[in-house]
């Protein structure tokens, strides 16, 4: 539901753009023709550009977190997600009950024009249906029928006034009409939709009137009639009929000059607000880590010498970093000769091997909208003063993991104190539903699974 109102948000937002570059540089224009290609292609411009993006690739490196510091609690999450769906599912639902409202109406109107012309004899005369009525209605013409009452007017305005719809019928004015009348139904919640199809009716108005003064040469001839007729008379809707209650503005705009420049140019400022729209709405951000990038550890053979380790920087011993899957460095750099001399004194003149690592077992895919959480596992390998045990976990026991060795279940002190890093075989890091699922609610912070060296005897 929420990218359907998100869609319909965008939609609306196009549209609006097209509504006020059109009414701020085109609509005291006489390029009538112009403009109503102009008003349909934002219309199509608000139905299609809203589900295109625009891709943009960034690359953001690993963040080395203490473990654990910052845990969020996935209760509070689930309620904060459950709240937010359920505001979009009220908004959608208002929207379609709204739409749907809207949009049956037009069916039945449609269904109200379709019953008057089935229902009525009618003739045909050079491509149009010509349906006379008795009823008391103003004339109006829906694709190529064409319906009047012809005791409501005189012979020479009833000439003036068919030749006026047939313009309309042979335009297909109806289409525009039933498209305008679909945009009030859908964007419904905007005011520039409203206005937006009070335009294009309009501006339909203005072409047939404009092409009918120009086929028959009687300006005057015409604007006496549109002045007959300005009385109120009942009519369909959904269709194209010739009285207006805009007759006043159909005058004006019949005795406006034509403007001696083009008019293109403005019709061409719409596209930079489009596309400025576009870029601050319709951009998908593709993160790239850089733990993406394999990283091979290069030791032993590879390094001539008896280069010295630092891991995360500490110096460490060769036999700590060959316990290092190669999948959780993030970054190892190696210096030689006098760099690094300089800076870790003669005991590196066989070189220096930097690494950093990640933290471990990082999820690799989160779920939309969810805050970044720091998986569980070993901050850092870290001498200790006290102890020979080269590991250490979060200090909040609270927030410590679980520790499974050998599937029994051991303190945070054993970890600290007895095990050690070149006993360990196997290291495995569970969390979240995965480990509670595995070990109940005492592993709600995450479990470690380690599996120690099998002591080996010799075969006689």
């Amino acid at each position: 539901m929420e990218a359907l109102i998100t869609y319909i948000l965008k939609s609306a937002g196009i549209l609006s753009i097209f509504y006020l570059v059109y009414i701020a540089l085109l609509k005291r224009d006489t390029s009538f023709t112009t403009h109503r290609r102009f008003l349909i292609v934002g219309i199509l411009a608000s139905a299609i550009l809203p589900s295109i993006y625009f891709t943009r690739k960034v690359i953001a490196g690993a963040n080395n977190f203490p473990v654990n510091e910052n845990i969020l609690s996935t209760q509070k999450v689930s309620k904060e997600l459950t709240a937010w769906f359920g505001i979009w599912e009220v908004l959608g639902s208002i929207y379609l009950l709204v739409a749907a409202c809207l949009c049956a109406k037009i069916i039945v109107q449609l269904y109200g024009v379709f019953k008057v012309i089935s229902n009525s004899n009618h003739y045909k005369s050079k491509g149009f249906k010509f349906i006379e009525t008795e009823a008391t209605i103003s004339p109006f013409s829906f694709f190529k029928y064409i319906v009047y009452n012809p005791a409501s007017h005189s012979k020479k305005d009833l000439e003036i006034i068919l030749l006026h719809e047939k313009i309309h019928a042979s335009q297909l004015h109806s289409l525009d009409t039933i498209v305008a009348n679909l945009i009030t139904a859908l964007l419904w919640f905007t005011p520039f939709s409203w206005l937006y199809k009070k335009s294009m009716l309009q501006n339909l108005e203005y072409i047939a009137d404009k092409e009918t003064v120009a086929v028959s040469g009687e300006k005057k001839s015409y604007q006496l009639a549109l002045l007959h007729i300005s009385n109120t008379h009942l009519q369909p809707a959904i269709t194209n009929h010739f009285y207006q209650s805009f007759i006043k503005k159909r005058i004006l705009m019949l005795n406006k000059k034509s403007p001696q420049q083009p008019t293109v140019w403005k019709v061409g400022l719409v596209f930079p607000l489009i596309l400025a729209f576009m870029l601050t709405f319709n951009v998908k951000i593709e993160a790239k880590t850089d733990k993406e990038v394999p990283v091979e550890v290069k030791t032993g053979k590879e390094i001539q010498g008896d280069p010295i380790y630092i891991l995360n920087g500490e110096k460490t011993k060769k036999g700590i970093i060959d316990l290092i899957d190669p999948k959780f460095i993030l970054s190892m750099k190696v210096l030689k000769d006098e760099s690094a001399i300089s800076l870790y004194g003669e005991e590196a003149k066989d070189g220096v091997v930097i690494i950093t690592t990640k933290v471990l077992n990082k999820s690799k895919e989160k779920a939309p909208g969810t805050k970044k959480k720091h998986s569980l596992g070993f901050q850092r390998f870290e001498k200790k003063s006290n102890s020979t045990n080269n590991f250490q976990i979060n200090k909040n026991e609270k927030l410590s993991p679980l520790v499974i060795i050998d599937g029994k279940t051991k303190d945070k002190r054993f970890m600290e104190d007895e095990l050690q890093p070149k006993d360990i075989e196997n290291v495995k890091v569970l969390k979240g539903k995965a480990a509670i699922a595995k070990y109940g609610k005492k592993a709600k912070n995450g479990a470690i699974e380690i599996t120690k060296k099998k002591d080996k005897t010799p075969t006689e």
